[in-house]
């Protein structure tokens, strides 16, 4: 490096430096920067930035000036587990069980698998896991999206820990590769990433062959049952659609007064455009809702005595209640809730804090990142959450169905997408709601039933009446699917 070259904290230092020269933070995180690691601690930077935290450089061991630390992270692949004096001590991250963070996504590559982890360590203690969604035939894109994730994790941490709240390690124990496979890794990295990014992206092309066929059924489970024990042989099926499919199921059960409604996506695999549609138990359909954009998720919410609908139009770019006209007719745009949000199966909840918006990230990982919104009132306004995104987990973020009680407990349904897309439901429990805070821990998974016409996934659980909706998948191969989608790989 000769004298004119920047050291591996100038960049770091040179992006926050906005956010080092405002007075009054109190909310300080130190780094320990490491060659060869810029691009990790940018992403650092921007995440601090962003929630006007304030990132201090510091030197392997020189004392921070100022008010105390929070944290330090230590970016050395040979981080000690003692740093400069702070409050919560030296943290590390670990990428797939190995230090390098050059190696970071590469075991997962190897393996051509469709997750990849990276998990916040102090001491051998894990503090936080996040799973990514691969790129298979990138190692660079894994890379970003592995170190946009851990970015986001010391600032979750030290929220919580500073408000008295100390999360339970992940249930999944951090892995300990060893230095000799550590050192193969190394030595076989890009000889062995090249060619498993050649062989991924043919097993990629070869995927795009097989089609999702998504079905509607009745799980004959309460609440207190689905907790205690989730079993998918309890499912009654629906008839499949024709040259298409049926997903995202919301409904009201029939009472006094009330007709049974149920609504759905109706999906075309020749239109390859989602809508929304009225369904009937024998499989017939009535159309409710169309755009000239993708509708799915069409979560029904009533307020004041009325019943609006909330559907998935992430690709419009927006979140909007639309209300019947009348209702359960049709529906008409009504009040457009958040501007500018691709929200991903965005998932109304109310309680005596207000209203609260849960939706996957579509300017990011929409199947990875799950965001926060909180407000007074339905119609708002709307505020994101302080630690957005509030959990980063391909196994248990993007939602899946409204929030429910059982147990005395709060769950939150999401989909676990860590082998394939909608694989299963995860019940969170959420531990902490607050407009500052968020905390929630997997629990028990619904899994498809093998032995059932929908063997390959479930990805929504919505109640209805004592029991739920649920949809399931089932795939085959499709000479139009294939077709489909090298088109979408050839367009990148």
């Amino acid at each position: 490096m000769g004298p004119a070259d920047p050291g591996p904290g100038d960049e770091v230092a040179a992006a926050c430096g906005s956010v080092n020269a405002a007075a009054g933070h109190r909310l300080r995180i130190g780094l320990i920067p490491a060659e060869d690691v810029v691009p990790l601690q940018q992403a650092l930077a921007r995440a601090c930035a962003a929630r006007a935290v304030e990132l201090v450089v510091l030197a392997a061991d020189g004392a921070p000036e100022g008010e105390p630390l929070a944290a330090v992270v230590d970016l050395r692949p040979d981080a000690r587990d003692e740093g400069p004096p702070s409050r919560f001590g030296t943290w590390r991250f670990c990428w797939d069980g190995l230090r390098s963070v050059t190696l970071a996504g590469v075991a997962a590559l190897q393996a051509s698998r469709r997750d990849a982890g990276v998990a916040l360590m102090a001491g051998d203690s894990v503090l936080e896991r996040c799973w990514i969604k691969t790129v298979s035939h990138s190692l660079a894109k894994t890379q970003d999206r592995l170190f946009a994730a851990a970015a986001t994790m010391p600032l979750r941490m030290v929220l919580l820990l500073a408000a008295g709240i100390t999360p339970s390690p992940p249930a999944e124990p951090a892995e300990a590769p060893g230095r000799a496979r550590a050192a193969r890794l190394t030595k076989a990295a890009h000889r062995l990433t090249k060619a498993a990014q050649l062989r991924n992206l043919a097993r990629r092309i070869l995927r795009e062959v097989w089609e999702e066929q998504w079905r509607v059924g009745v799980l004959d489970q309460t609440p207190e049952q689905l907790v205690a024990g989730p079993d998918a042989r309890r499912i009654t099926w629906l008839p499949a659609r024709r040259q298409g499919y049926h997903a995202d199921p919301f409904g009201q059960a029939g009472a006094a007064g009330r007709a049974e409604l149920l609504l759905a996506e109706a999906y075309d695999f020749r239109e390859r455009l989602g809508y929304l549609v009225a369904i009937g138990r024998d499989g017939s359909e009535r159309t409710v809702l169309r755009e000239p954009f993708h509708l799915s998720y069409p979560q029904l919410v009533e307020h004041d005595g009325q019943t609006w609908l909330l559907p998935e139009a992430k690709a419009a770019g927006l979140v909007r209640l639309y209300r019947g006209d009348p209702f359960p007719e049709r529906f008409v745009p009504g009040p457009v809730l958040i501007e500018g949000l691709a929200a991903a199966d965005p998932t109304l909840f109310r309680d005596g804090q207000g209203f609260w918006l849960f939706t996957g990230d579509g300017a990011a990982q929409d199947e990875t990142n799950l965001v926060l919104y909180h407000a007074p009132a339905l119609l708002g306004p709307w505020t994101p959450h302080p630690m957005n995104p509030i959990k980063v987990d391909l196994g248990s973020a993007r939602p899946a169905g409204p929030l429910f009680r059982a147990g005395g407990r709060l769950w939150r349904p999401a989909q676990d997408c860590r082998t394939t897309y909608g694989g299963a439901i995860v019940l969170n429990e959420v531990l902490t709601l607050t407009p500052e805070l968020y905390l929630e821990r997997p629990g028990p998974v619904l899994r498809p039933d093998p032995a059932g016409p929908c063997p390959h996934g479930l990805h929504t659980l919505t109640p209805f009446g004592p029991g739920f909706l649920v949809d399931g998948k089932r795939e085959f191969r499709s000479l139009r699917r294939w077709l489909t989608g090298l088109r979408s790989l050839a367009g990148g």
